[in-house]
């Protein structure tokens, strides 16, 4: 585990530990919890202070964070439905993760959330389990067995043998080389039911490659470049479900129409939903010619009820 990973996974535990039982915890308490020492939590005290998250004592020491009005507000937020909150962790997820004003909005959110409310477990014992898993398997060079990984892609259920070589815990993902199918595959954390290690040692290291993702979060080593042409309504659904698209977009002089153009995976995924599903606020397809064939024939399979 790297130590920047480390310290960050420290601090949102220690932070969803005060949420949980505020007015309970000690700095000697957290330090004997974490297994550091009690300047080593009292630094994390500092970054969580500088970070907006201000904490009180009592007369034993024990830390509370200060109920603040933008905090209160923030909680106030678990008064959305099941759909907005889902909507807003998918939004986060796809954030760029260069940008470091959204990724401390995404930490603070995470810290203030309990996400098992919302259907995910990002922040529970047995998520963090297979992450700590999965670091582990890394720096070991150790093949794993992904048990019961639930894949969109291939619509099934399955065991997959994997060797893990770059894990990205904030946004839930990982990718791996897949030993059966020979080839790298992205994977959601949250999609494997747990995480076997095995004994064999990494047998194809030499075909490790961090693939690049694209808006729509999917990794492939052979990207091609897409061009639309969006009116407004298709801009707004883009950016709003799919966030990382932003940067890609350009107005015409009139603001009313929009070209989005930006490398993508080469099988279309996501990218052909969005045109299928907003095909009445598509246009143009500019390009490449075979996505005006796919979505073609996208919408002729599509089935009769």
């Amino acid at each position: 585990m790297s130590k920047e990973y480390g310290t960050k996974l420290r601090l949102l535990r220690i932070m969803k530990a005060i949420v949980d039982q505020p007015g309970f915890y000690t700095k000697k308490k957290l330090a004997s919890l974490y297994g550091v020492s009690v300047d080593t939590i009292t630094h994390d005290f500092n970054a969580l202070n500088n970070a907006g998250f201000l904490l009180e004592y009592d007369e034993k020491h024990r830390y509370s964070f200060v109920r603040e009005k933008p905090f209160m507000q923030l909680q106030d937020l678990l008064h959305f439905s099941a759909e907005d909150q889902i909507l807003l962790y998918q939004a986060i997820d796809q954030i760029s993760p260069n940008d470091d004003k959204r990724i401390k909005l995404k930490q603070k959110l995470a810290a203030i959330y309990d996400y098992r409310k919302l259907g995910y477990v990002y922040l529970s014992r047995p998520h963090l389990d297979k992450i700590d898993q999965l670091l582990f398997a890394k720096a070991a060079k150790k093949q794993v067995l992904l048990l019961n990984y639930h894949s969109s892609h291939s619509n099934n259920i399955q065991n997959r043998k994997v060797e893990v070589f770059h894990i990205q815990a904030a946004d839930n993902t990982f990718q791996a080389y897949d030993v059966e199918k020979r080839e790298i595959r992205h994977f959601k954390i949250s999609r494997v039911s747990s995480i076997q290690l095995l004994d064999d040692d990494w047998q194809f290291e030499g075909y490790h490659q961090l693939l690049q993702t694209d808006p729509f979060r999917v990794a492939d080593p052979h990207q091609v470049t897409v061009h639309l042409t969006l009116d407004i309504a298709a801009k707004n659904y883009l950016i709003e479900f799919y966030p990382l698209s932003e940067h890609y977009l350009s107005s015409d002089p009139s603001g009313t129409r929009f070209d989005f153009k930006c490398l993508m995976n080469h099988r279309f995924i996501g990218i052909d939903r969005f045109i299928v599903g907003h095909h009445r606020h598509i246009i143009a397809i500019h390009e490449p010619e075979h996505l005006v064939q796919h979505v073609h024939s996208l919408i002729q399979n599509f089935p009769k009820f």
